[in-house]
């Protein structure tokens, strides 16, 4: 990704940049600051991240996308199983768990219909 953006050769992307391309990867900025306060996190000099910095920053803006994700539905679903590779048909999400998901974390207007979200 960062290579697409690296159009100067200059081996680095600016939070300018950064905040254009994440949308692409499914990341919603909702805020400037956020991103500044991560830019602070991984010590980045200025507005730029090296490649490395870069690295450093995806990992951890997903892994706490992921973990904020488990997080809702190890409150809101106890049918929510992780890691069971024995039976996969154990690992499961109630329908009308993965609706509300769909609605209010996603805000995907279509979900309000249930048959949309079954054929999913």
């Amino acid at each position: 990704m960062i290579y697409s953006v690296d159009q100067s050769r200059r081996n680095s992307i600016s939070l300018r940049e950064l905040k254009t391309i994440l949308p692409s990867v499914n990341f919603k900025v909702n805020s400037v600051k956020y991103l500044k306060d991560k830019f602070l996190e991984i010590k980045a000099a200025k507005e730029e991240l090296s490649f490395e910095q870069f690295h450093v920053f995806y990992k951890k803006i997903m892994f706490e996308q992921q973990k904020s994700i488990l997080d809702e539905f190890k409150k809101d679903s106890t049918m929510f199983l992780l890691g069971n590779t024995d039976r996969p048909d154990a690992s499961a999400v109630h329908l009308h768990d993965f609706q509300r998901f769909l609605l209010h974390e996603q805000q995907e207007s279509w979900a309000q219909d249930l048959n949309k979200v079954r054929e999913r």
